[in-house]
């Protein structure tokens, strides 16, 4: 089986799970902020922000030693798992005080939400956990199953008690008993038994002390501009562009699976990573700019039909994160890459310096600029830091890896500056042969690349008919 194929099947399982996803979350977010309004799903937004926040800092302490070990000691999987979750059990006991320190003043939620928030989060990373582990033996198929499991969960759970309450603290709290249940069912009858060890432990959190510093910075960029919008506007403005952020970057979402299983690839085989990082970060700019460009010229439409009169503002804001969704892909591409082939200490220097300077942006547009201003503070950090991420693979993995992906993402822009410079220029007809233009020009400067995914594609489906069959 050649490589190509091998990573394109594994990464078609996992996007098969996360178009459900994609799906469920295009109905149901848009769904809550309509049920909630600005006010309330701002307050959910919020919770939910603040919850994953924690539990992405926590894990920064162990995830990433558990991830290098785990796919060279397959074999012990098990106790490497259990070994891990008591870690994070411990590390949340440790964590508890200074994170209702340092943030509680700061997000804006009473102590009794911000208490709801950081049990959330210890439910969030056992459920975490549960994927990772099926990351580590790269069976992608159960992952899949798990991460489709949740989706549709959260989905029922979380509309359910939209509409019984209009509340967006108690539709966060039954979001969180849903993911609880679901973790612990799959711990107690999915992964067997077997004795932690202190010593893998050890080694888990001494592989990963060098990535804490970004392992905590990183997902500050998902709370400082919501936090940033609360404080310097409102709730309601950080709940407009909460659910605007979430629309735009959806297709976001295959980014997440093919890094998923772009990861233990370039950990266990380290000489191919060049190939592996050129086949994904090409496919990547394809699927991303052919999904960005639509949401952008297409930003008014989902703004006045999707979300209603409440979220006008919205649509600049779409248009924007629209703008920066593929080089978000790219960084996140880069970034795994760094860290698979141990280079910590540098993943961990510039994704602060993109925090950091994410957080600037965001105090200096938003009192001015508000939601707007945030999305525009996410496109300029993100286009800084890719481009110092890609000049350094470049130099050191393969020159010439990122050439035809930089291309595709050069063309997007081109292709989006006439409605910036003009939009009272477009209508509805003009934006679509635009868009088609667009698509057809992809096509043309990349057919080799949307050949190969059109085979694989095809190969994958007859397997999946022939299985039905049997």
């Amino acid at each position: 089986m050649d490589d190509n194929y091998a990573l394109f099947r594994d990464a078609t399982i996992m996007s098969a799970s996360t178009a459900l996803v994609i799906g469920l979350s295009f109905i149901s977010k848009p769904l809550l902020a309509r049920l909630l309004g600005p006010d309330g799903y701002g307050t959910f937004a919020l919770l939910l922000g603040t919850a994953v926040f924690i539990q992405a800092a926590v894990l920064s302490f162990i995830q990433n030693g558990f991830d290098y070990h785990a796919p060279r000691n397959v074999r012990k999987i098990n106790s490497l798992f259990y070994s891990e979750a008591l870690g994070t059990l411990a590390l949340f006991l440790l964590a508890a005080a200074p994170a209702y320190f340092l943030l509680q003043p700061a997000s804006g939620l009473t102590p009794l939400q911000f208490g709801f928030a950081f049990a959330s989060a210890a439910a969030i990373a056992l459920f975490n956990l549960c994927l990772f582990y099926y990351r580590a033996k790269q069976d992608f198929k159960r992952m899949a199953l798990l991460n489709s499991a949740f989706a549709l969960t959260g989905f029922a759970v979380v509309l359910a008690a939209a509409f019984a309450t209009g509340d967006g603290t108690t539709v966060f709290l039954c979001r969180a008993f849903a993911t609880a249940g679901i973790a612990l069912l799959v711990i107690a009858f999915a992964i067997p038994r077997a004795r932690a060890s202190l010593a893998w432990i050890k080694k888990f959190v001494s592989f990963s002390l060098p990535l804490v510093i970004p392992g905590v910075v990183i997902p500050l960029s998902s709370i400082v501009d919501r936090y940033s919008l609360a404080s310097l506007a409102s709730v309601a403005a950080a709940g407009v562009y909460d659910i605007s952020y979430s629309l735009a970057t959806v297709a976001l979402t295959f980014s997440s699976a093919l890094t998923t299983v772009l990861a233990p690839k370039i950990s266990a085989n380290r000489d191919k990573a060049p190939v592996f990082l050129s086949k994904t970060s090409l496919v990547l700019t394809l699927v991303l700019c052919a999904c960005s460009i639509a949401m952008f010229y297409y930003s008014d439409l989902v703004s006045n039909l999707v979300l209603g009169p409440g979220y006008a503002s919205s649509n600049e804001i779409l248009r924007l994160i629209s703008l920066a969704v593929p080089i978000m892909g790219l960084s996140g591409v880069c970034v795994t890459t760094l860290v698979m082939t141990k280079n910590p200490r540098l993943a961990a220097l510039v994704t602060t310096v993109q925090v950091v300077l994410f957080a600037a942006l965001n105090w200096a547009l938003v009192p001015t600029y508000q939601g707007t201003g945030a999305a525009l503070a996410l496109l300029l950090s993100n286009i800084v830091i890719t481009t110092i991420l890609i000049w350094h693979l470049e130099k050191t993995v393969h020159k010439g890896i990122f050439l035809q992906s930089g291309k595709n993402y050069v063309v997007f822009l081109v292709a989006c500056a006439p409605f910036l410079l003009a939009p009272q220029l477009f209508g509805f007809a003009l934006k679509t042969c635009v868009i088609l233009a667009f698509y057809a020009f992809l096509y043309q400067t990349n057919k080799t690349t949307a050949r190969e995914l059109a085979r694989n594609a095809f190969r994958i489906l007859a397997a999946c008919r022939a299985r039905i069959k049997l």
